[in-house]
C-alpha cells in the first residue's frame, strides 16, 4: 500500500486541539512528502493591512484592495510568502497545486502594490512545518482532521468562516464533536 501525501489539502484543526497556536485553524499544505510537510494557516488574520505591510517595506501600494496579511505560522514568523493563483513567473515562485504557487521574492509584493499580474492572494508571515512522521503521528492522535483546497476557502471565504466551511467540506458539524469517550 502506498503512503499517501497531503500536499494541495488542508488540515482542520479539531474544537478540542490542545496546542493554543493552532486552534480553531485551517493549515494549506504546500508541501508534504516522505522527508516532512510545509504548510500556512490560512484563517488567522494579524490585523496588518497589505498596504501597511507594502508601506512598510517601502513599497508604494496604492492599487491594494484591503484585506489583512496571516499569520502564517509559528516558524520564521519575520518571513514572508505569497500564496497565489497563477503561473510561477516570479523569481521565487513554486507552483503547489493546479493554478496556485508560493513565492516568497520581492518582486511578486511589487506585482501586487501595482495590481499587476497577480490574481487572488494571501500574504502570510510565517509558516509551519512537520519533520519526517509528524504530521502522521499528530493524525494518528487524532490532532488533524483533512479536507480538500478550493480556491474559495484560500481565497475568498471572510477568515472567520474558513474554519467552519472547512468542516462543512466534509461533512461535519463541529459542534456534535467530542474528545470524550462515551460508554454505553
Amino acid at each position: 500500500m502506498s503512503k499517501q501525501f497531503l500536499t494541495h489539502r488542508c488540515l482542520i484543526a479539531p474544537p478540542d486541539l490542545a496546542d493554543e497556536f493552532f486552534a480553531n485553524t485551517v493549515v494549506y499544505i504546500a508541501r508534504h512528502d516522505s522527508e516532512g510537510a510545509q504548510g500556512i494557516i490560512i484563517n488567522r488574520p494579524t490585523g496588518i493591512q497589505v498596504k501597511e505591510l507594502l508601506n512598510d517595506l517601502e513599497i508604494e501600494a496604492d492599487f491594494v484592495r484591503p484585506h489583512e496579511v496571516l499569520q502564517g505560522g509559528p516558524l520564521r514568523p519575520e518571513a514572508g510568502f505569497v500564496l497565489h493563483t497563477g503561473q510561477p513567473t516570479w523569481h521565487a515562485s513554486i507552483a503547489v497545486g493546479e493554478n496556485l504557487c508560493i513565492t516568497t521574492s520581492k518582486d511578486i509584493l511589487d506585482a501586487i502594490a501595482h495590481n499587476e499580474g497577480v490574481g487572488s492572494y494571501q500574504i502570510a508571515l510565517g509558516y509551519t512545518s512537520w519533520g519526517k512522521n509528524q504530521l502522521e503521528d499528530e493524525m494518528s492522535r487524532g490532532d488533524w482532521l483533512i479536507c480538500d483546497s478550493d480556491m474559495d476557502l484560500i481565497f475568498n471565504l471572510p477568515y472567520d468562516d474558513r474554519w467552519d466551511a472547512a468542516y462543512k467540506k466534509i461533512g461535519i458539524d463541529r459542534t456534535w464533536l467530542s474528545s470524550e469517550i462515551g460508554h454505553a
